[in-house]
C-alpha cells in the first residue's frame, strides 16, 4: 500500500522496522490484497495509528510517482 499518509509523510517500513516489526508483506489477487506484519506487543499501539493513518489519509499525498510504484507491485505479483 502506498507509503505515507497526510499525518506521516515517511518511509513506513523504515519506522516499522526501527521499532521492531519483521515479515512485512503482504499478497495480492484480482479482487483484495492483505498485508500483513509482526510487531511486538510493546509497538502494538504505535503500528495500528500509522496503518490506521496510512489506509486513512492517503488522498493528500498520493501523486503519479507513488501510483507508479503501487501499480509495479500489483503487476509483479500477479506475474507470478
Amino acid at each position: 500500500m502506498f507509503n505515507g499518509s497526510e499525518h506521516y509523510n515517511n518511509d513506513y517500513f523504515k519506522v516499522l522496522e526501527s521499532i521492531g516489526a519483521t515479515d512485512l508483506n503482504g499478497t495480492t489477487n484480482t479482487d483484495r490484497t492483505n498485508y500483513f506484519q509482526n510487531v511486538p506487543l510493546s509497538a502494538f499501539d504505535q503500528v495500528l495509528w500509522l496503518e490506521s493513518d496510512r489506509m486513512g489519509h492517503l488522498l493528500g499525498v498520493i501523486d503519479q510517482p507513488r501510483m507508479d510504484e503501487q501499480r509495479g507491485v500489483v503487476r509483479m505479483k500477479n506475474d507470478r
